[in-house]
Formats: C-alpha cells, sequence, structure tokens
C-alpha cells in the first residue's frame, strides 16, 4: 500500500472513504430489527389496572418482527397487556381477507404513541366487514 502511494503525485492520492450515514447509524442502532413505517387499520384492548379495557380504534406507526407502534390518545402504563389486531393489507389467495393478532407488553408510551414488544403473533382470516367501521367503509 505504501508503494501505491510513493507511485502517485499527491493530487492523485485517494483519500480513504468516509463512512457512510447508514453504516454510521447501524453500529450505533441498538435495535436489531428492520422497522417499517406503514400505516395500517388496527384495534387494541389494554389489561389495566383500572378497569377492563373494552377496545380501541387507532393507525400503526411502524412495525417490526418483534414490536408495533400504534397511535393512542392517552398513554398506556408500562409493562401493560396488549392485544392488538392489524388489517393486513394482503389477501390470502387473493380473496380472503387477513388479520395479524399480535399480543405483547408495552414498552413505551407518550401521548400519541405507544410501542409494545409482540410476545405471540399469528394470522387469522376474517370478514372483510371486521374492519370496515375502523375505515369508515360502512
Amino acid at each position: 500500500m505504501e508503494n501505491e502511494h510513493q507511485l502517485l503525485a499527491p493530487s492523485e492520492r485517494i483519500a480513504p472513504a468516509a463512512p457512510r450515514p447508514s453504516s454510521f447509524r447501524l453500529l450505533n442502532e441498538r435495535r436489531t430489527c428492520v422497522r417499517y413505517p406503514i400505516t395500517l387499520d388496527l384495534r387494541y384492548r389494554a389489561s389495566t389496572p383500572k378497569a377492563a379495557d373494552l377496545g380501541h380504534q387507532s393507525t400503526t406507526v411502524e412495525i417490526s418482527s418483534q414490536a408495533i407502534s400504534f397511535s393512542t390518545p392517552e398513554p398506556l402504563p408500562a409493562g401493560a397487556q396488549v392485544e392488538t389486531s392489524i388489517r393486513w393489507p394482503f389477501l390470502l389467495d387473493n380473496r380472503t381477507p387477513l388479520q395479524l393478532v399480535a399480543d405483547g407488553k408495552v414498552v413505551r408510551s407518550t401521548e400519541g404513541k405507544t410501542v409494545i414488544r409482540i410476545h405471540k403473533y399469528e394470522f387469522r382470516t376474517c370478514r372483510k366487514q371486521a374492519f370496515d367501521a375502523i375505515s369508515g367503509l360502512t
């Protein structure tokens, strides 16, 4: 490598490439999963000490393989158990609606946004009408 630099004039020498911002961000990123910013219809029910939660309608903010963030009108208590049901954007066999059902615990919640860590999830078929009230399609 030293010999290569000696053969080149100073103006022809190539400086080492600076680290790209994306690679720098990945080195400092604590999360191990890619987060996908996507807005999908969501229903959630939280188990809180105050009362049995009857369920709410919302939308997702981001989804990863380990967590879901969604909009909430007020913060949920950290550690609360949450059941979510998300309208999946693709049909099974091009005709049957799907929903992603996930259970998890609140890891972070502020006014306007809650994040849960997913403990278990599964895809289920559902009626088309199951989410139409959320979207205002009825």
